[in-house]
């Protein structure tokens, strides 16, 4: 993906803290126990944000 400078710094400052929201959406929406899921994103936001990235 390509952004401007700043967009792509605000991605990376941002990333982190999205974690948590998300991972409370995902057991509410799935109601799948916080143990279930990693502590931390197990992808960078680069990973995340490239639309050819895959994890296996």
């Amino acid at each position: 993906m390509e952004c401007a400078v700043s967009l792509c710094k605000y991605d990376e400052d941002i990333f982190d803290s999205c974690y948590d929201p998300a991972l409370n959406w995902a057991m509410a929406e799935t109601g799948l126990s916080v143990d279930i899921f990693p502590v931390q994103c197990s992808f960078t936001a680069e990973e995340v944000l490239n639309i050819k990235f895959l994890p296996e």
